[in-house]
């Protein structure tokens, strides 16, 4: 093979070589561009987390059917394109009955998006002490009953309060004991995974 032919290829090597580094360094900077944008757009969301205390998750829920104080039947399966708050609470509990005023309040605040669906779960042995605790003041949201506890365990669940996000039949947060729900960070977090099917 002459010089020439030698010179020519080393050429062509070079030429293709410096096209794959230009396209590698295109598509690099479009990546972190798109990340750039990705942490622009959920930064908000990821420090009303923080504040929150929310353990993020990425995990199949248990599926369960419960019945209502009104008695309608409520089932995760049909809850699977929502956003499900899932809070296990009892009559019984201090700080359970600490945060009910807020939890009140933030329903209030997020009952009229369509895609918004909140559980109440009391973990009391029966109806009787559930309804004798909101004689006084009727629940404006949906309570259920898991009698025992036995799905609040399933879950994990063993501080009261504990609540359960669930997005589009995915476990994504987990919260430990109660919270003053009126906080704007409560809202926000809820907010930015509904507004992220909307």
């Amino acid at each position: 093979m002459g010089n020439d032919q030698i010179r020519q290829d080393q050429s062509s090597g070079t030429t293709t070589i410096g096209v794959v580094v230009m396209a590698a360094a295109i598509g690099a900077a479009g990546w972190c561009g798109w990340q750039g944008l990705k942490v622009r757009t959920t930064a908000p969301q990821q420090l009303a987390g923080k504040l929150l205390e929310v353990k993020l998750k990425n995990d199949i829920p248990y599926d369960f059917e419960l019945r209502t104080l009104a008695g309608k039947t409520v089932s995760l399966k049909e809850l699977r394109n929502k956003t499900v708050f899932l809070n296990f609470w009892a009559t019984w509990c201090p700080p359970c009955i600490e945060e009910m005023p807020s939890l009140r309040r933030l329903y209030q605040r997020l009952v009229d998006h369509p895609n918004f669906v909140f559980l109440a779960v009391s973990t009391d042995d029966d109806w009787g002490v559930v309804q004798r605790f909101f004689e006084r003041e009727p629940a404006n949201f949906p309570v259920l009953l898991d009698a025992k506890g036995g799905l609040a365990r399933r879950y994990g669940t063993s501080k009261f309060p504990e609540t359960y996000v669930i997005d589009h039949g995915r476990l994504v947060g987990h919260i430990i004991g109660p919270r003053d729900w009126d906080k704007w960070y409560a809202e926000a977090w809820l907010r930015g995974l509904l507004e992220q099917r909307s």
